[in-house]
């Protein structure tokens, strides 16, 4: 199946710990690699809403491999020009690239009809075999070949896909759905963006309040590992053994993820209050991660998904992610907010969404 295809090269982007040595390696350092994300951050934040323009007017397809042709070209320009080009130029047109297929879910979009645990579950088993081709692979390239070609390699994977979407065009589902809904269905931008006050606000503002979690966890998770004493050669590994982790709690009902991220928000919050580290930080800490890369998944399929038609799921995925990108250069700016408040803020609107999402289900 060419979204399986797509899906499995989309996932060979190599892991952080491979990302942050192959800098250093060129003498960026790790505080450097994190100012260079934030304008990638921004470069995704501009063309989240184009990303959804382009999904939901002309096609998924189009949207998903455009985008990945920028950031491919990006990652090619980081390997060939990183000593003439500007860093901070580049990570923010690979955040471009990286912001227009945000802005349209391939998958789901394609799929709009499916039962979405079984996506969920068929979706996260790819993820699997990709994050161990991404870091096995990443890890190798840079050790025996260095950055250059690290990066080269990540292009080459990205380029295949828009290649695959090009040369496989006619599929037959695609081609099917536009001739049954070619009459029903016609894209106007000015309805588009004026029936924004119809759109499932809280399932938005919950999917961007879970990706912000989602995010600040890891990075926190990331710190903590440092900080005790942890090779970061191993935190690869950690990764492929929470996607493995994340793949079984996938088969909980959606309230039962909610239910999860309470009791483990509480604990977090505790360790934060009473300045608690050790072992059960590190347990409250690892939980969270876990469960909130499984959130971040049923968020957006169980509730924006399933809430968005054919024609504003780009629209509706684009907002949450600029929403989130707004939370995170703003709650990263103020000086009395720390990464884990702001961890407990993002997971209790998160909570509340499931919960609100649930409630109006069983009625």
């Amino acid at each position: 199946d060419v979204m399986d295809i797509t899906f499995v090269l989309r996932s060979m982007l190599f892991s952080f710990p491979v990302h942050v040595a192959a800098f250093a390696a060129i003498g960026v350092s790790a505080k450097q690699v994190v100012t260079l994300e934030g304008f990638f951050l921004i470069g995704s934040s501009m063309s989240q809403l184009v990303g959804g323009v382009i999904n939901d007017a002309l096609s998924p397809r189009l949207a998903y491999g455009l985008g990945k042709f920028v950031s491919a070209t990006a990652c090619a320009a980081i390997a060939l020009f990183h000593n003439s080009v500007s860093l901070s130029l580049l990570f923010t047109i690979w955040g471009i690239g990286v912001g227009i297929y945000d802005g349209s879910d391939f998958l789901s979009a394609k799929r709009k009809n499916s039962n979405w645990s079984s996506i969920l579950k068929h979706v996260e088993s790819l993820g699997i075999y990709g994050s161990f081709v991404s870091f096995i692979c990443g890890a190798a390239i840079f050790r025996w070949f260095g950055f250059e070609t690290l990066f080269m390699a990540n292009a080459i994977a990205s380029f295949c896909i828009p290649i695959i979407l090009f040369l496989k065009r006619k599929n037959i589902d695609e081609t099917q759905y536009k001739t049954s809904n070619i009459k029903q269905i016609k894209f106007n931008l000015f309805s588009w963006v004026s029936s924004i006050l119809s759109a499932p606000f809280i399932a938005i503002i919950g999917y961007a309040a879970v990706t912000v979690a989602l995010k600040v966890v890891v990075i926190e998770l990331q710190h903590y590992l440092v900080v005790s004493g942890i090779n970061v050669f191993w935190n690869g590994w950690i990764f492929v053994g929470f996607t493995v982790l994340v793949y079984f709690t996938l088969r909980l009902r959606p309230y039962v993820i909610g239910f999860l991220l309470v009791p483990i928000m509480l604990i977090l919050a505790l360790c934060w209050g009473f300045n608690i580290s050790g072992i059960i930080f590190g347990l409250a800490i690892t939980s969270l991660a876990i469960v909130i890369r499984t959130a971040h998944k049923v968020l957006f399929f169980a509730t924006l998904a399933e809430k968005s038609t054919t024609l504003t799921l780009g629209r509706d995925s684009s907002f949450a992610q600029v929403l989130s990108g707004i939370f995170l250069l703003t709650g990263t700016k103020v000086s009395f907010i720390s990464p884990v408040f702001l961890l407990i803020i993002s997971a209790s609107i998160a909570i509340f969404s499931f919960y609100t999402y649930e409630s109006r289900r069983i009625k």
